[in-house]
């Protein structure tokens, strides 16, 4: 998802510097103590409090929250995002912020239908594995892998075919 912006074609472009930040590749440390959620949190409340300065950021984020529950996860990604470029539930000004963040949770995407741009890359799995185009294509993404990489890394066909009734179960 990109944050909603007007498409413009025009001959150059001028942006000023951003401060790049990112929360991509998190872990567990379990000397620490510090589990993967806990070490998350702390890392994207960075990126918040950054965002409330007037200098301009390019946020990244890849799966959000994703050690947690779908509803909490859904919920806190929406809370950050939308905190991110001005929450506009808060009547606050839009932020000089770019926010890209990469999501497999529709609902995540629809929530934020009105701040955010949804691109997608497509894929397929085939006789080869997983490949992509690496074409940006407007939308959320519509294709789905990790059932069929499943049966492409040689899961048993017991392991597929429930996976794949469990998936149409939750599409009805």
């Amino acid at each position: 998802m990109l944050r909603r912006s007007t498409h413009v074609w025009s001959e150059a472009y001028e942006a000023p510097g951003f401060t790049v930040q990112s929360v991509i590749g998190r872990s567990d440390d379990l000397v620490a103590g510090t589990s993967y959620y806990q070490d998350e949190v702390e890392a994207v409340l960075r990126l918040v409090h950054s965002s409330h300065s007037d200098r301009p950021h390019l946020f990244l984020f890849d799966e959000l929250f994703r050690g947690t529950s779908t509803v909490e996860r859904v919920s806190a990604a929406e809370g950050v995002l939308a905190e991110l470029v001005g929450n506009p539930d808060e009547a606050s000004p839009s932020s000089p912020h770019v926010v890209i963040a990469a999501t497999h949770d529709r609902k995540l995407v629809d929530f934020l239908g009105d701040t955010y741009d949804a691109y997608h890359f497509s894929d397929v799995v085939g006789s080869d594995g997983l490949s992509f185009d690496y074409r940006l294509r407007i939308g959320p993404a519509h294709t789905r892998n990790a059932i069929a990489l499943l049966e492409w890394y040689g899961a048993p066909t017991s392991v597929v075919r429930r996976a794949r009734r469990r998936a149409a179960e939750l599409e009805r």
